[in-house]
Order: C-alpha cells, then structure tokens, then sequence
C-alpha cells in the first residue's frame, strides 16, 4: 500500500471479489499504473466491479488483461468503464471471460475511446454478431493497432463480414489477424479475401474450423498470391 507502482500483476490466483477488496488499501493508493494483469482469478461480475471502484485512475494505463475469468456480461459492462477511462490502453485482452453479446457490445464501444490500440485479444467469448458490428463500428479509430485476436466469439457470417469490411478500410498496418471458429461460410469469404488483401503486412493469418470450403479457401488464397512477403504463418 502506498508504493508507487508502474505494473501490478495479480494473476493466478482465486481472489474472487473479497481477494480484490483484501488489496483495497493497494489498489486504492495506485495512480500511475501502465500495466495490469488479472489473469485467472476468478473475477466474478463482483470482483469486477470491486477492482474498478477501488482502482482511482487509469490515466496511465497501457496494458490491461483479463484472461480466463468468469467474467460475465455485468462484469463487462464494469470493466468497459475502466477502459472508457484508460485513453493510452494499447494492449487490451479480455479472453475466455463469458461475455456475451450486452457485455460486448459494452466493450466494444468503450473501446472507442482508446485511440493508441496496438494489440486487442477478445476470444474465446459468446460475443455474437451484435458484438462483431459494434466493434466493426470502432475498429477505424484504431490507425496503430498491430494485432487482433477474434477467435471464437460466435460471430457467424454478419458480424464476421462487417469486421472485414472494416479491417479493409483500416488499421494499415495490422500484422495479425485471427478469426478462427466463428462459422464463417464461403457467404463470407470475398469480404475476408478483399481484407486480407488489402493487409501486406501480415505475418499470421488463422481462419481456422469455419466453414469456408473449398470455394472460400480458393478466394483467400488468391489474395495471398499478390505480395504478403512477411507471412510466415497461415492455418485454415
């Protein structure tokens, strides 16, 4: 308590809302924080609304992650307000945290207001295709972002088609790109095709256990035949 700490990783543990309250006195004296990690910690709704009422600024806040939480849509509504007020955030991840489409949507839009976006990791979630155009809408704010984890979030054909369109039009510069198990069908692929075209600096491209076929497949090859010469990793 009282120490003035730049990063704060309090991963891996079964803290649950009274294990965030027990680091009350810790979290409440932090104002500079650039990174934090709460990973695997059982942050319930609760715990998350806890860690956002104590925590007094993310001003400086460059990092944060929740992994592998239970999380839920409230909860996600709470951590949206914490990023809503972290406008350095660059590398977001809330992954395997069972938010659904309230709690994405939430995110999405809070997500908004963090311009410096390099890297952002949301798998494994029951986002649906309302989260994936929420997120579609705020994806043209991120000019720096590098890397973008959309794996599994139930996405289907519309959201998947309104984030290529948007990726297309974007984030210049986006090395990775992972949207792998979103039943994801051929419907789709001249949008991915034209996305992953338009993106010459990939070096990871997953669009894994989708439902592309052969017809999908055959498109998004053609867009890797012009140029990609830093891709060194592609898994269909």
């Amino acid at each position: 308590e009282g120490s003035n700490l730049r990063y704060l990783n309090l991963s891996n543990n079964a803290l649950g809302e009274k294990g965030v309250r027990a680091f009350a006195g810790l979290l409440k004296s932090q104002h500079n924080l650039e990174e934090l990690y709460l990973m695997n910690d059982g942050i319930s709704e609760e715990a998350a609304r806890a860690v956002c009422e104590l925590i007094p600024s993310t001003d400086r806040l460059r990092v944060l992650h929740f992994h592998n939480n239970m999380t839920g849509d409230e909860g996600a509504v709470a951590i949206s307000e914490l990023v809503k007020h972290s406008p350095l955030l660059e590398d977001f991840r809330c992954s395997s945290a069972r938010v659904g489409s309230e709690g994405g949507v939430a995110l999405a839009e809070a997500l908004g207001s963090c311009t410096s976006l390099k890297k952002l990791d949301l798998r494994d979630n029951m986002f649906g295709v309302e989260s994936g155009i929420a997120l579609s809408k705020v994806l043209p704010r991120f000019s720096d972002l590098t890397e973008i984890y959309l794996s599994y979030l139930n996405l289907e054909d519309e959201g998947s088609l309104a984030l290529a369109n948007a990726l297309t039009e974007s984030v210049p510069s986006l090395e990775v790109l992972e949207m792998a198990g979103n039943d994801i069908t051929a419907e789709a692929a001249p949008a991915l095709a034209a996305c992953v075209a338009a993106k010459q600096f990939l070096t990871k491209l997953n669009l894994a256990e989708n439902e592309l076929k052969d017809e999908g497949a055959i498109l998004i090859a053609k867009a890797l035949e012009e140029g990609h010469g830093q891709l060194n990793e592609v898994d269909l």
